[in-house]
């Protein structure tokens, strides 16, 4: 009777865990279980000892019964092993995702400030200041190359290309804020490119050929108008 007790206690046990799924962490469904069946297997298996005593017509091969318990911890073992990293990649999955919904949203934040921060420089600008401006940024992207740009072959490894921009970083710097100055603008000069990052752009970006990698030096230039914008675009086409 006991075994019996114990036998309708696991099986009703293992039915809730699978339907109701009472205290189990999502992922680990699979787990809770096949370790409910595994108490299941456990009473059949005394049962089948206490079936033993009752002579050999009930007898059941010790052996056969140890293996199968055998198996089947094994088998829960590797339900835990399987079910916890699915547990951990659905974590990562859900981190990934609130980080690319936060990331989207910035993404949207920033462009309604840039297209509200452009359009107030559209009403300050005089008439057809945007339409000559889009026509030249027209203009410089028709002439630009269409083929990859490199760096001269003296200049097609990391060390070369870190020793040039640490010893032509003054002169570059100074040559584009004059241009950018000129047109009204600000200029911030940037770092130059570690080679670390010469080489992971090389990689990543042009099948480790160093001679693509061209920004090694960087600048940025502001402009508070239109029309000063458009004179910096002139003066990269060679109109001014």
């Amino acid at each position: 009777s006991q075994s019996a007790i114990g036998l309708f206690v696991t099986l009703i046990s293992g039915v809730l865990t699978r339907e109701v799924a009472p205290f189990v962490e999502p992922g680990m469904e699979s787990v809770n279980q096949s370790c409910g069946w595994l108490s299941t297997l456990a009473v059949v298996a005394l049962i089948f000892g206490l079936l033993n005593r009752l002579g050999p017509a009930y007898s059941v091969d010790d052996s056969a019964l140890s293996a199968a318990l055998c198996a089947a911890s094994v088998l829960v073992v590797g339900f835990i092993a399987h079910s916890t990293d699915r547990a951990r990649r659905s974590r990562d999955a859900d981190m990934l995702k609130t980080f690319f919904e936060a990331l989207e949203t910035q993404d949207k934040d920033d462009k309604r400030g840039f297209d509200d921060a452009y359009a107030k420089y559209v009403a300050k600008a005089s008439k057809g200041a945007e339409a000559r401006l889009l026509g030249k940024l027209a203009e410089l992207a028709e002439r630009t190359p269409k083929t990859p740009v490199r760096q001269p072959d003296e200049l097609k490894t990391v060390e070369a290309l870190v020793a040039a921009s640490n010893e032509y970083n003054d002169t570059v710097h100074e040559t584009l804020r004059r241009m950018v100055e000129a047109c009204g603008g600000e200029y911030h000069a940037g770092p130059p490119k570690l080679g670390a990052r010469i080489k992971q752009k090389a990689d990543a970006d042009y099948n480790g050929d160093a001679s693509q990698v061209i920004d090694t030096l960087r600048g940025s230039g502001m402009y508070h108008s239109l029309e000063g914008y458009t004179r910096a675009v002139e003066a990269l086409l060679g109109d001014s």
